[in-house]
């Protein structure tokens, strides 16, 4: 199944919020941005780990297909 038809846009905001609020009690730091991406998205090595920089490049030129972004684009073509 499509996480993107799984949760609302209003969902999306509130699991961000709750994210950040975790972060936040726990590390006592305050996230400027919390990205929800769809399952996949990360870029892994052949071995499955994470490709840090490949994922810091995407979010800074705002390429990581946040669920957020896509929720938007999938109600404005239905």
């Amino acid at each position: 199944r499509d996480a993107v038809n799984e949760l609302s846009e209003r969902r999306v905001q509130e699991l961000a919020a709750s994210v950040a609020r975790a972060v936040a009690d726990e590390h006592g730091i305050q996230p400027r941005d919390v990205v929800l991406l769809p399952p996949g998205a990360i870029p892994c090595t052949t071995s499955g780990k994470v490709r840090r920089r490949e994922c810091r490049a995407l979010y800074e030129r705002s390429a990581l297909p946040r669920l957020e972004l896509r929720l938007v684009a999938s109600t404005r073509s239905a």
